[in-house]
């Protein structure tokens, strides 16, 4: 039985499916994925958390709760320091390639496809 051969109401509609409430969002293997990924995620962040949390007690032990610090927060920059330079070089190339783009792109039927982004990029 195709959906052409199955009974409509008045409307259009199923009759069958006339109560049913669509359901937004993922449903079945994507949701599985979707909360192993989530419990996967979850478990890194404990064992980083009881890694550091096991350090901070170890310095603060030893009476070095200082060099602690110094030393996550020496991390810390180091990691926002790489982000601000890699993201600076990213956005530079980023703006050379807007700049030196070919304002009329020559139109062929491959890039039929580029041009939508293109349109979508620029107003």
């Amino acid at each position: 039985m195709t959906s052409s051969d199955e009974p409509t109401g008045g409307d259009g509609r199923n009759p069958e499916h006339a109560g049913a409430v669509r359901r937004f969002g993922p449903t079945g293997a994507r949701r599985t994925l979707m909360v192993a990924g989530a419990i996967i995620v979850l478990a890194v962040l404990v064992q980083v958390w009881a890694n550091v949390w096991t350090n901070k007690l170890w310095f603060d032990s030893l009476g070095f709760s200082s060099v602690f610090r110094t030393e996550y927060l020496t991390k810390a920059l180091m990691f926002l320091g790489g982000a601000l330079i890699v993201g600076g070089l990213i956005w530079f190339s980023m703006w050379i390639a807007f700049r030196q783009r070919p304002i009329y792109a020559p139109s062929t039927g491959d890039l039929d496809a580029m041009d939508r982004y293109r349109e979508a990029i620029e107003p």
